[in-house]
């Protein structure tokens, strides 16, 4: 990534500052809009509203490492937010996700997402958040296999209790969608008698791993399948987790890409029935899971006992 004082840009859209952007400084949201310049469209300026041109980004497309840089990079970007107004305020509940400016001094206000944890109706708006959709770059290119285990920069979540039939890609959409946190994701094989399965969430970033553990671990709400089967994320994953060494044989996994039904994800908030449904049977996962722990310790006792 690098500046250039290259000036044929072309409006990838209108004169209008319709898209958002993470900043990589200071990781704050940001008014922008989208030029392309180049032969093959493979330099992208990114101009900030408000801001002087000094302050424009702007990216080569031979300058990311990675295919991670890449997604990256799309998932800084998505639709401006739209503003909440003062009738709206009933609309806020309690593990509600917005977009919420914070105040550094004079002039000085940055917008960073955040999770409401007590709802106050005051004059002071927040501003709602909604994806944007896919922004074709021009170096992207379509993951089909990922070197998962072998990684050891990768950090990973263990979570449990998954709809069987629910696709990596639909996964790595919510989470972005919910948190802006870029991610990939393997979902385990199950046996056919197994009600559920289980999978394991990957990043970069030591900070987005302890955000997504808090957002996934938030005892405000659980997140849901449409037929109220909640997630359990118990643990982050060692280098030597048996989970991560299953993912290092074979060394390649293909990542299961379609989905069994659409929109099969939500977060279901504190003090509404399907959050009392979802308690009660993330309780009894749990609860299973002990069980399941128990039994094994006594089928090796046994067998020991065999001779």
């Amino acid at each position: 990534m690098s500046h250039s004082g290259d000036d044929s840009f072309s409006d990838a859209a209108e004169e209008c500052y319709n898209a958002e952007f993470r900043s990589y400084p200071d990781d704050a949201w940001y008014n922008v809009r989208v030029l392309f310049a180049g032969n093959s469209g493979d330099k992208m300026r990114v101009k900030y509203d408000n801001f002087s041109d000094d302050y424009d980004n702007i990216f080569i497309a031979d300058s990311f490492k990675s295919a991670y840089e890449v997604y990256d990079f799309i998932g800084r970007f998505r639709k401006a937010s739209a503003q909440l107004q003062d009738p709206d305020c009933s609309m806020v509940v309690k593990g509600m996700r917005v977009c919420s400016s914070d105040s550094f001094g004079n002039d000085d206000v940055r917008f960073y997402d955040a999770i409401i944890d007590e709802r106050k109706c005051a004059p002071r708006p927040l501003s709602a958040v909604w994806p944007l959709g896919g922004i074709e770059f021009g170096c992207a290119s379509k993951q089909e296999e990922t070197d998962l285990g072998g990684d050891k920069n990768l950090h990973k979540i263990l979570v449990q209790n998954l709809e069987k039939e629910l696709s990596s890609s639909t996964v790595s959409e919510f989470i972005h969608k919910q948190t802006s946190i870029t991610t990939r994701v393997y979902i385990f094989p199950s046996l056919p008698w197994e009600p559920y399965t289980n999978g394991v969430i990957m990043m970069n970033c030591q900070k987005d791993l302890e955000r997504l553990l808090g957002f996934l671990q938030n005892p405000n709400h659980f997140i849901a399948s449409l037929n109220g089967r909640p997630w359990v994320a118990t643990e982050k994953l060692l280098t030597n987790d048996h989970w991560t060494l299953m993912l290092s044989s074979p060394n390649k996994l293909l990542n299961r890409k379609v989905a069994g039904f659409n929109n099969e994800l939500k977060v279901v908030c504190y003090g509404t029935k399907e959050y009392n449904k979802a308690k009660e049977l993330r309780d009894l996962f749990l609860q299973f899971i002990e069980h399941q722990r128990g039994l094994y310790k006594k089928l090796r006792m046994e067998e020991r006992n065999i001779s």
